[in-house]
């Protein structure tokens, strides 16, 4: 029943005081039974004690889950909001950067309703900003080879980003060539090597620092940005609720080993579901910045 209490905590701490109030008086009628035990009238009841302990828990485990979903904002929800909350929920988009979210509230957002248009006016707060600030949003994102055995150091962002491409599990010999390279890029480029981590395994982020730091400066400048934005656009998508989110299907393919965009790849695809709908859909072919020719695959 111990988890029981912990959850009550953590729900503590979301505004939803309705939530708190449900699983408060679970934690206080599970004890009240806990304090019974010795009661003669109620020893038979406590043999369903384990069972009720873990009829609770899961129970209690699938409400938070859903609630921790339906506490996630629209983009129109968020937008409603105080300067200040939409600052401190934005302010962590971009890497120790919340000057994007405090440039993002002094524009007109009234046409911004989607994820799509919230992610664009935020780039374009970046794209828009000095040469200097730019560099100091590049060198305020962690350094990816320094910082794998230091998590508890980055945001929160950060250490979920990192965690998932397993970096902190690198062979001796896998750190020692990850740092070589890394301080041949920071040497070369002043800006610690920026890469979307999160559905990129640790072989792919040394392959890419590898080819990525023969790049010309200017080159690399720009290809970090556009690594900033992408992990921007992640984090907004984990960040807000889109389940009511309508769009198409389109693709970008990156050559993350050389840094740039992957021309000239075939791409087949193919529906799966439901049995009756599947089959090939289209046959498409990147083009030299590593799209679709004629618009997205699906609209």
């Amino acid at each position: 029943m111990g988890s029981t209490v912990i959850l009550r905590t953590n729900l503590y701490r979301r505004p939803d005081k309705t939530v708190y109030a449900y699983v408060r008086s679970i934690t206080v009628f599970s004890s009240a039974i806990i304090g019974q035990e010795k009661q003669p009238r109620h020893r038979e009841a406590m043999r369903f004690m384990p069972l009720l302990s873990i009829l609770l828990s899961i129970t209690i485990c699938v409400f938070v889950s859903s609630m921790a979903e339906c506490t996630k904002p629209t983009v129109t929800e968020l937008l409603a909001k105080s300067d200040n909350e939409i600052i401190a929920f934005l302010g962590g988009i971009y890497e120790h950067s919340s000057w994007v979210a405090q440039d993002l509230v002094k524009m007109d957002t009234s046409a911004i309703g989607t994820v799509t248009g919230l992610a664009n006016a935020m780039k374009s707060i970046v794209d828009g900003s000095s040469q200097d600030r730019k560099m100091e949003l590049l060198r305020a994102h962690p350094d990816l080879c320094e910082k794998v055995g230091k998590l508890e150091e980055l945001t929160k962002e950060s250490q979920e980003e990192q965690s998932r491409a397993g970096l902190q599990s690198l062979t001796e010999d896998e750190m020692t060539l990850f740092n070589k390279h890394n301080t041949e890029y920071r040497e070369k480029f002043g800006f610690p090597f920026i890469l979307a981590v999160r559905n990129a395994s640790k072989n792919t982020v040394l392959s890419a620092l590898e080819g990525r730091v023969g790049n010309p400066k200017e080159v690399e400048f720009v290809g970090a940005l556009q690594q900033v934005h992408k992990i921007a656009w992640m984090r907004l998508l984990s960040s807000l609720n889109t389940d009511d989110a309508q769009g198409f299907l389109t693709c970008h393919v990156l050559d993350t080993a050389n840094g740039c965009p992957a021309a000239k790849m075939r791409i087949h695809l193919h529906r799966l579901s439901p049995p009756e709908g599947a089959g090939l859909i289209g046959e498409y072919t990147t083009n030299d910045d590593g799209r679709l020719e004629g618009g997205p695959a699906l609209k």
